[in-house]
């Protein structure tokens, strides 16, 4: 971010991975502000060799806190940030009393159901045996 550039150069991903695996690692251009140690712990950090880059983030850390003693500025200020408050449930306008409906079954469906699925069994019943009594006349030989 500090240089505005990606720290491995290359046109597409492979060319940028074989970069990365090579070590060849864009030079830290230093921008206006930004102090010579800072992109030389940058570089560093970005290094393909594991014995030359710092230990972990607490080592950084502890490089930056070094750089910035140096440079005499003012430390910047740890800044806690508190959890932010839950906001509350937006909350619905209350829906008006409607009169509640009741549906109860009509005895004629009860009866029409069972009329039609009395229908439904004759009619299969029928099918069957009209069809066992052409088979024993054998009907359906040519």
């Amino acid at each position: 971010m500090l240089s505005g550039k990606l720290p491995y150069e290359g046109e597409g991903l492979q060319t940028q991975l074989k970069a990365r695996i090579e070590g060849r690692v864009v030079p830290i251009e230093r921008r206006v502000g930004v102090p010579a140690a800072v992109a030389d712990l940058l570089g560093r950090a970005l290094a393909s060799d594991p014995a030359a880059r710092p230990a972990d983030g607490a080592a950084i850390a502890r490089e930056l806190e070094a750089i910035e003693a140096t440079l005499g500025q003012p430390k910047t200020p740890r800044v806690r940030v508190a959890t932010p408050a839950r906001l509350p449930a937006p909350s619905l306008p209350a829906l008006p009393e409607y009169p509640e409906i009741v549906v109860h079954a009509n005895a004629g469906d009860t009866k029409n159901r069972v009329l039609v699925a009395g229908a439904v069994l004759l009619a299969v019943v029928l099918g069957g045996a009209v069809f066992l009594l052409l088979r024993s006349l054998d009907a359906f030989t040519p």
